[in-house]
């Protein structure tokens, strides 16, 4: 619960100097840019490294979808689902991860109900473009 609020707290406070007319520099905006769903939709069905923050446990992931979210003209809001391995689960919270095209980021999943034993998990973004 800690690692979302201190998650949340964070995003808000990013939202708030945007807001307020803070500029974002050259290696600020292109992050954004690579941060679309429609960059993610190229590497669906593609493997993706989490690394938990706190033990570096790597554990693989495949995209399974990139499901978009209705939303208004300057933002852009969608999921990113992802398919873990069965016998192996991950707790909801920040993770290191490789792949995709950012190639590295740090999202926050939460844990969703998945099929066939493997379970599924969830990263939601809201960007404003």
């Amino acid at each position: 619960m800690n690692e979302r609020r201190k998650f949340l707290v964070q995003s808000i406070a990013a939202l708030s100097a945007i807001g307020l007319g803070a500029r974002m520099s050259r290696a600020e905006a292109a992050a954004a840019t690579r941060l679309s769903s429609r960059r993610f939709e190229a590497y669906v069905n593609q493997a993706f490294t989490f690394y938990d923050s706190r033990t570096g446990t790597p554990t693989r992931m495949k995209l399974l979808a990139v499901q978009h979210v209705p939303s208004g003209p300057k933002l852009e809001q969608f999921s990113l689902v992802f398919r873990g391995r069965s016998g192996v689960t991950l707790g909801e919270g920040r993770y290191h991860v490789v792949g995709g095209p950012a190639r590295r980021l740090e999202l926050f999943i939460t844990p969703t109900p998945g099929q066939g034993g493997a379970p599924n998990y969830r990263a939601d973004f809201s960007l404003l473009v």
